[in-house]
């Protein structure tokens, strides 16, 4: 989308969503649903003070790079909040692919927004400190497109294996 809403929230918090995102809202007819962008200054969106979270550390399945010629990658040995915001960016935007055959195996991420893009690109690159790959599909070579598609994606079989043992219902396999 072209445009993007930005709520404000009294107690500081702020969301930023695409057009048609509902929010929640209690008046005097009880709780309904808004599109955003017909939400007014001083709506009643009723969201938790505390919302408790677990504090124990989720220790991930580790990954060898186990090949001479496998590219450079780290692996974390812990979720942490950057990887739970790549893993966020992954699960709605994003896709896994391996082939036996051709030995080839790449995790991405495609979205049209450059903002997203490059925090996706810095994602990655402080989450598993390797070199990615920008491949960009022009909006001019596409029918229907109206703007160019970026797709943010590491090639390795190893990164591939990572995500599978540890994100199983995240990944085609």
């Amino acid at each position: 989308p072209n445009d993007f809403f930005k709520v404000e929230f009294s107690n500081g918090r702020n969301l930023i969503v695409t057009p048609g995102h509902p929010l929640f809202i209690f008046d005097k007819k009880g709780f309904n649903e808004v599109a955003v962008e017909n939400a007014r200054p001083g709506f009643l969106v009723p969201a938790p003070r505390i919302l408790h979270t677990t504090h124990k550390k989720i220790k991930l399945k580790p990954q060898v790079l186990n090949h001479f010629n496998n590219k450079s990658v780290s692996f974390p040995h812990f979720l942490d909040a950057d990887l739970a915001r790549f893993l966020g960016f992954f699960v709605s935007e994003g896709h896994s692919y391996f082939n036996p055959r051709l030995r080839y195996a790449e995790i991405g991420i495609c979205n049209t927004n450059p903002k997203i893009n490059q925090e996706v690109a810095d994602l990655f690159k402080k989450v598993f400190k390797t070199k990615i790959n920008i491949n960009r599909r022009k909006a001019e070579n596409c029918e229907k497109a109206k703007l160019d598609l970026d797709t943010v994606r590491v090639c390795s079989i190893p990164l591939f294996n990572f995500f599978k043992n540890n994100f199983r219902e995240m990944v085609n396999n």
